[in-house]
């Protein structure tokens, strides 16, 4: 989460995650923490992926949702 105290010290407005912190495979408490501190640092989320399948695309749409992410990068 230093990554996003980083950010939020450099005043920019969003964080990318892909491939390098496959999101999904977060524990639903540290998605949940993850989000927290993005907000608390005035940071929006920006979810993408690589494995254009119908499962991943499900699992991504869902989490950009939660996210409040405005799309999925593949």
């Amino acid at each position: 989460f230093d990554l996003l105290d980083r950010a939020g010290a450099l005043a920019v407005d969003a964080v990318q995650f892909g491939d390098n912190l496959p999101l999904h495979t977060l524990p639903p408490d540290a998605w949940q923490r993850l989000r927290d501190v993005a907000g608390q640092n005035g940071l929006k989320i920006e979810v993408g992926t690589s494995r254009l399948v119908a499962e991943q695309v499900e699992r991504y749409v869902r989490l950009a949702a939660e996210a409040r992410s405005p799309f999925v990068r593949f």
